[in-house]
């Protein structure tokens, strides 16, 4: 028996695009499909396949789907998931998308601890890190903040020359990304 076997059989086992959804950023895709819709591919919204595969997803390190979930768990979605807010599930999977890198949970992450929300403690040494490891994976809000810290002196000695400096540098970084 697959330890896959609890999925519904989207596609015949002989599909080239059966092993796709093993994938993680497949799996991801059917979930938002499955809480969307997607006329095109056929899929209705469905609540409890969306988090079926949202959560296996995330759970094999796909980013964007811990960030997604995240966000779903942060303000709740009553509609096609029926979801409740739940801020211990939220903090859980936004932790996994941090850990995976991901821009936009970085930046989120880094708000959290600069202005104590969302059950985080203000950590203005580790709101400047994240803000900074956002702004090098691209996120230009975070180059913002981060220079807005610098500039303040929130968390860092106050230094008007090396605000732009250091946003300049990020941003160098972050074009070079993409």
């Amino acid at each position: 028996m697959s330890r896959f076997s609890f999925l519904p059989p989207l596609l015949p086992s002989t599909s080239p695009l059966a092993a796709d959804l093993f994938d993680p950023a497949a799996l991801f895709w059917v979930g938002y499909s499955y809480h969307r819709g997607d006329a095109e591919a056929g899929i209705r919204p469905d609540g409890r396949q969306a988090m079926r595969f949202l959560e296996l997803a995330a759970g094999m390190g796909h980013p964007g789907a811990a960030h997604y979930l995240a966000r779903l768990y942060r303000r709740g979605a009553r509609k096609v998931l029926q979801l409740r807010p739940h801020a211990g599930r939220a903090a859980h999977f936004l932790s996994l998308a941090v850990e995976g890198g991901h821009p936009e949970a970085l930046f989120e992450a880094a708000d959290a601890h600069a202005h104590g929300t969302d059950g985080a403690p203000v950590d203005l040494p580790r709101a400047l890190e994240l803000y900074a490891q956002a702004g090098r994976a691209g996120h230009v809000g975070a180059l913002v903040s981060a220079g807005a810290m610098h500039y303040h002196g929130r968390g860092t000695p106050r230094d008007f020359a090396r605000a732009p400096r250091d946003a300049a540098r990020l941003g160098a970084r972050a074009r070079a990304v993409h």
